[in-house]
């Protein structure tokens, strides 16, 4: 849970219908230490690798030790990641529709939709690589694709070198003078 959210009546809710987190305090936050365990040797499960602050971590889940504990809340900044670049990527400001079924489809929509681009940007790095040539980021991808969705283009080859224009035979006019306009500018 991100710790911005603090709810000491749902964390005890949780508890009580046996559902585990993991979240971290904040600073000012007042508990009471109830148990104390013997920290693991030789690991240092108390920084924050980031910043080197020490950071403390609230669970009700008793039967894993703190070096799990830690891993769990490590392992959630992946997620948090990954709706962030919804959020850049996909510019999602606002639900098309309003019943639960609308913002439910555009939600596994957004969530397809990214996957399916990291997907395809796993391939394009690989290709990438054995042609010697450096990875671009997935924000670039995501432009990449924009600009090339209406057109035809060999996917492998796309995938390769996303950057090539296409043959000159696949613009039309109109399309020719779009291109030499964002040119321009």
């Amino acid at each position: 849970m991100d710790r911005a959210y603090v709810d000491y009546e749902l964390y005890g809710e949780m508890t009580d219908k046996k559902y585990w987190f993991v979240t971290r305090l904040k600073s000012n936050a007042l508990y009471e230490v109830i148990e104390e365990r013997e920290a693991p040797k030789g690991r240092n499960i108390k920084s924050d690798e980031t910043n080197q602050k020490d950071i403390t971590l609230l669970s009700n889940h008793l039967n894993f030790g703190a070096s799990t504990i830690s891993g769990i809340y490590k392992k959630r900044w992946e997620v948090e990641l990954f709706f962030k670049q919804i959020k850049q990527n996909l510019k999602i400001k606002s639900f098309v529709g309003t019943s639960e079924n609308a913002v439910k489809i555009q939600i596994y929509s957004a969530l397809c939709s990214i996957l399916l681009t990291k997907y395809l940007k796993s391939i394009s790095d690989s290709k990438r690589l054995v042609c010697k040539e450096k990875s671009f980021s997935f924000s670039n991808m995501m432009m990449m694709l924009r600009i090339s969705l209406f057109r035809y283009s060999n996917l492998d080859d796309w995938l390769a070198n996303p950057f090539i224009a296409p043959p000159r035979s696949q613009i039309s006019s109109t399309q020719e003078v779009l291109v030499l306009d964002s040119i321009k500018t």
